[in-house]
């Protein structure tokens, strides 16, 4: 019998116009060789992928969002069949030009994860997205820059 396992990850951008976009991350120290990455997790059995999205941001930036400030950018699904599990990743995308939480750059106790958050400026996300070196860009997880390229991508913003 295949398991199924499902996650979300939410894309903040924050800020008022193109030329002024911030992107909050999160860093794990304790996990994840400490790269960037945007807020996200598992999703509760019986939990809806929004309502999921929206507690995991809370509890690793403390930004309050909800369901219908989000915009599905889409779910990919992948199958093991080493361990018959299938994974489905849920992607949303937030832009707000207020945040309501208290995101600033402070550690976060997640479970066993020790959070750390940071708000950085798009120009910095692009410059990594754009590096000739990107399989071994060491800031940021490369399965969140590939798909932070193709939404840049889809905005114009690349």
């Amino acid at each position: 019998m295949t398991r199924i396992e499902e996650s979300v990850l939410t894309i903040i951008l924050y800020g008022d116009n193109v030329s002024n976009l911030w992107l909050p991350l999160v860093r794990c120290v304790n996990r994840d060789d400490g790269l960037w990455k945007f807020p996200g997790g598992g999703v509760n059995p019986y939990e809806p992928s929004d309502v999921a999205a929206c507690r995991e941001v809370l509890e690793e930036t403390g930004i309050h969002i909800l369901p219908e400030q989000l915009r599905l950018l889409g779910t990919r699904t992948k199958n093991s069949k080493r361990n018959y599990r299938k994974h489905i990743r849920h992607v949303y995308l937030v832009q707000a030009e207020n945040i309501d939480g208290y995101f600033y750059g402070k550690q976060v106790q997640d479970g066993e994860d020790i959070l750390i958050n940071r708000m950085f400026p798009l120009a910095t996300v692009l410059r990594w997205i754009q590096s000739k070196d990107l399989p071994t860009n060491r800031e940021m997880v490369k399965s969140h820059l590939e798909i932070a390229s193709q939404l840049f991508t889809k905005l114009e913003l690349l």
